[in-house]
């Protein structure tokens, strides 16, 4: 997953290990960051896997399952297609 931090210009890949309290984040690469902090995610539909388990480190994401799965929790997400995955939006700025 990738990640666009609200006051950070980069875009960061966040690791699939990270877990959720009820206001915040904790990743392994960035630690605890709250929810207010995010601008985006974006789910890429190719992803560098690495690991043991694949050789060559590369792989597809299926986007169709992931919206699936985000539409079945019943919450009106803010959803879009990207050109390389699917991204939610968390904060919107007029520029």
């Amino acid at each position: 997953m990738k990640v666009k931090f609200v006051d950070v210009p980069e875009v960061k890949r966040l690791g699939s290990l990270w877990f959720k309290t009820p206001h915040a984040f904790d990743s392994l690469e960035y630690g605890p960051f709250p929810l207010v902090a995010i601008e985006w995610l974006e789910f890429p539909r190719d992803i560098d896997q690495g690991g043991r388990s694949n050789l060559h480190g590369r792989g597809k994401q299926d986007i169709a399952a992931i919206r699936a799965a985000l539409d079945a929790t019943g919450k009106a997400l803010p959803l879009e297609d990207t050109e390389t995955g699917l991204r939610i939006v968390g904060h919107r700025f007029s520029r």
